[in-house]
């Protein structure tokens, strides 16, 4: 029987992508975590929340940031979620408005922005709430610590691939591939794997 060949090409491994929807998965988590815990600690408050000072304001504004946080990420994820099965790095982000790479970067710096600038507010519902909270408690610093982690994470993963493709690539480089990289395309290589078939029935396979 005659020998088939066949030449496959795959573009090397990168991590960039799904290293991104790690990231933007744990933040979701942590935005849901909290929202709930808020809900619940609020329906269930023995002294009425307009009672307490600042608590009503400090409680309106965070579930509105958690909100806006929330629809910002989802569209984000929805619009990147087959984003590195397009045939053509080019043609990746057309018609895209949350996935462009600029966009994104932006939007990452704002989110962070407020978050820290809202970090009062986190104070004041954290010590109303500590007398009324007993092992959830903990769960109040550390969903809102893990939200400012990962939008820090975020940003310096972009920063940091962006860096070290314009060291790798030159900065000519930037204009005309950086937007499409984030498919997982950086690499701009490919690796070549030969698969050999002898026999049908033997069903043997040689590489080279």
């Amino acid at each position: 029987m005659p020998r088939l060949s066949r030449t496959i090409i795959l573009p090397r491994t990168s991590y960039f992508h799904p290293l991104r929807l790690g990231l933007k998965a744990t933040l979701v988590a942590n935005l849901l975590i909290l929202g709930h815990v808020l809900l619940t600690t609020s329906a269930n408050a023995p002294i009425p929340i307009h009672l307490i000072p600042l608590l009503p304001k400090a409680l309106s504004t965070f579930s509105a940031l958690i909100f806006l946080t929330l629809l910002w990420i989802t569209f984000t994820l929805i619009e990147n979620c087959d984003i590195h099965l397009k045939s053509c790095p080019k043609e990746a982000e057309k018609g895209m408005v949350f996935g462009k790479m600029w966009v994104e970067g932006a939007s990452q710096i704002i989110v962070l922005a407020f978050w820290t600038d809202y970090w009062k507010e986190a104070q004041v519902i954290m010590e109303s709430f500590s007398h009324h909270l007993a092992g959830e408690f903990i769960l109040l610093p550390l969903t809102f610590f893990s939200i400012i982690l990962s939008l820090i994470l975020l940003n310096l993963h972009l920063i940091t691939s962006i860096a070290l493709f314009a060291k790798r690539e030159g900065l000519a480089s930037l204009n005309r591939e950086l937007w499409c990289g984030k498919t997982g395309w950086w690499v701009g290589r490919v690796q070549l794997d030969r698969i050999v078939e002898y026999d049908v029935e033997q069903a043997g396979v040689e590489k080279a």
